[in-house]
């Protein structure tokens, strides 16, 4: 019989256990994606979005995976850098507190038919589907060719 050196064990076992923590928590469970974010500090696919284009194309592609339609059925109405009055990025959740400060941000208009979809993001973050009953206009907006 065999015999393992004193912390051979160790050494072959805390690596398989800590492979395993990350894979867990790296797990998304099913719709995971379909809840509107909030606001975009709060997101943790946290990346940088520098160009309306940009926030565009995410919103393209996120309203396509919720609606299970061709991007090329999505009408872009607006793509365009804004100023938000406050943290709550234009779709402030009830409950939530939100930094009262101006923040810059972004704006997408898409549209299925005749219904409009949304969706905000600040400069940081991927852009959220905001819920027409949680919908205010951003203070200013600073408009971008919408081609698509």
């Amino acid at each position: 019989m065999h015999r393992l050196k004193p912390g051979a064990l160790a050494r072959l076992i805390v690596p398989a256990l800590l492979s395993l923590l990350l894979l867990a928590c790296s797990h998304r469970p099913p719709g995971a994606d379909a809840a509107p974010v909030p606001n975009a500090n709060h997101n943790p696919e946290a990346l940088e979005i520098d160009t309306a284009e940009t926030m565009r194309d995410h919103a393209l592609r996120d309203l396509s995976r919720r609606l299970r339609v061709a991007v090329a059925e999505i009408e872009v109405r607006r793509a365009e850098a804004v100023t938000w009055s406050d943290g709550a990025l234009g779709c402030p959740q009830p409950g939530f507190a939100y930094t009262q400060a101006l923040v810059p941000g972004y704006q997408v208009v898409l549209a299925v038919g005749d219904t409009e979809y949304h969706y905000h993001g600040g400069s940081h973050g991927r852009p959220f589907l905001c819920p027409e009953d949680r919908r205010q206009a951003p203070l200013e907006a600073h408009q971008t060719p919408a081609h698509h």
